[in-house]
């Protein structure tokens, strides 16, 4: 006759096998199908923290979450040095850290970390390198070691970037614009309009003549033209056509609409049009 405690002790095996069973049949369809659900849920987290921090910038608290749920989700998932860990990682970081000197030293890192897992021939790599050129010109100009090192980030970051794609690809054009930002604080005007010019080239190409960056684009050759090689009448042709299609697709209010709007006026002023000075005053009566 078999004791209670041998029947307690099947019991207990049993009841092991039923809670585990799944794991003990587990077919790898089943595991790759279960990888990939989680791998998309993990990618909808990535993608909504990207557009809340487009909508509200580096205090979004939504975009914080986001980018915290799939950060973690992926590191669990594909493992601490993944493309799409260190991208979000890359992520956070930009929100998360607001001390520019704590940031710059986080960055330089991640591309250490990322040229070591990933290659330096990574789109995910040289987008982290793109972010750290930017970050170490923060003060936009006033320190000339900072710009320098910036430049020859950006530099390498595009001979790269010129590698690994084929076309002019949004992410190249980026740093190509970077890069027309940095020669137009060094005040090298015409490096500066060439790397625009190309950058507005590529961009019309690539995402279309109404798209934002190419509209930004725009203004960076119109800036150049205005305040950098004292071109006005080109400088306007160029303010004008920006306004006109900021003001068309994001709305009179939009931050770039006015930055635009305010940047013609000054144009305008320096042409002294006051006939287009009036007309412009009648659109956007708040620019003073």
């Amino acid at each position: 006759m078999i004791s209670r405690a041998a029947i307690l002790a099947i019991i207990v095996v049993l009841a092991a096998i039923w809670t585990n069973w799944d794991g003990l049949f587990d077919s790898e369809e089943r595991r790759d199908r279960r990888h990939i659900s989680k791998l998309l849920e993990y990618d909808s987290y990535a993608l909504r923290g990207r557009l809340a921090f487009e909508k509200g910038g580096a205090n979004s608290i939504e975009a914080l979450r986001y980018y915290t749920w799939a950060k973690d989700g992926y590191e669990s998932l594909l493992g601490p040095e993944d493309e799409k860990t260190l991208k979000t990682e890359k992520s956070l970081l930009v929100i998360t850290v607001k001390d520019n000197v704590r940031r710059v030293a986080r960055l330089r890192e991640l591309v250490e970390k990322a040229e070591s897992s990933l290659g330096f021939e990574n789109i995910v790599t040289l987008e982290i390198m793109n972010t750290l050129g930017i970050e170490i010109d923060d003060k936009k100009g006033v320190d000339e070691k900072a710009q320098n090192e910036s430049k020859k980030i950006l530099e390498r970051c595009l001979k790269g970037q010129e590698k690994v794609y084929e076309n002019e690809h949004e992410d190249m054009m980026m740093t190509v614009m970077n890069l027309g930002n940095i020669y137009f604080a060094m005040k090298q005007y015409d490096k500066a309009l060439e790397f625009y010019m190309r950058a507005l080239k590529g961009q019309q190409e690539t995402l279309g003549k109404q798209h934002t960056s190419s509209l930004t684009s725009m203004m960076n050759i119109a800036n150049v033209l205005n305040d950098g090689m004292r071109d006005f009448a080109q400088a306007e042709v160029y303010y004008k056509s920006a306004l006109d299609e900021f003001e068309k697709q994001l709305g009179k209010h939009s931050r770039f609409t006015i930055v635009t709007a305010a940047n013609y006026k000054n144009c305008l002023t320096k042409l002294v049009d006051i006939p287009a000075l009036k007309e412009l005053g009648r659109r956007f009566p708040s620019i003073k």
